[in-house]
């Protein structure tokens, strides 16, 4: 399956999920914000995109940096 065919069908069930709680607005602002981390952080880049890094790793990390956000967006263990 195609990374693009596999982030369409994730965005769509977040949007369902966000939806059904009543969550738009604060899932909204989060993926805002992990959207201007991701554009102001090369090293963030990088991180995410290297072989050498493990998920589990990278999934701690990620925790971490967005750690208080919205559950919808930041649990991704």
């Amino acid at each position: 399956m195609s990374g693009i065919r596999i982030a369409s069908r994730y965005a769509k069930s977040l949007l369902d999920l966000c939806i059904e709680r009543e969550q738009l607005d604060v899932v909204k602002a989060d993926m805002e914000m992990i959207d201007r981390a991701m554009d102001g952080n090369r090293d963030l880049r990088v991180m995410l995109s290297s072989p050498v890094i493990n998920t589990d790793a990278k999934v701690d990390i990620l925790n971490r940096i967005f750690k208080g956000g919205n559950w919808l967006v930041v649990q991704l263990s």
